[in-house]
């Protein structure tokens, strides 16, 4: 691994989130280049920001639910997944956002 080159990287992410903050490529590159550099918290709250700007992107739920299983929170990344299946279309509603969100 080149970590000179994604610490490059997320400079060049910042800069760019610095002129558009929403920037869906810019944050979710920036939280992978994170992951990279083992930095997982950093990289969860980057595909956090993604998601605010845009929840049905399921690459990004896929991306965090790595990070989540790499820190050992495997709840949270099974929801992860299930919400990447779900807005990939592949699966109904899960279930536990059924509850929590009251949606029928």
């Amino acid at each position: 691994m080149n970590v000179g080159r994604y610490e490059q990287a997320l400079e060049s992410y910042e800069q760019m989130l610095a002129t558009g903050p929403s920037n869906l490529t810019a944050l979710a590159n920036k939280g992978k280049a994170y992951y990279y550099l083992g930095r997982h918290e950093d990289a969860i709250a980057c595909f956090d920001r993604a998601l605010a700007f845009n929840p049905i992107n399921a690459c990004i739920w896929h991306n965090k639910a790595i990070g989540l299983r790499n820190l050992g929170r495997n709840k949270e990344a099974d929801d992860c997944i299930k919400m990447a299946d779900y807005t990939a279309g592949k699966t109904p509603l899960p279930a536990f956002l059924k509850i929590n969100k009251k949606i029928k």
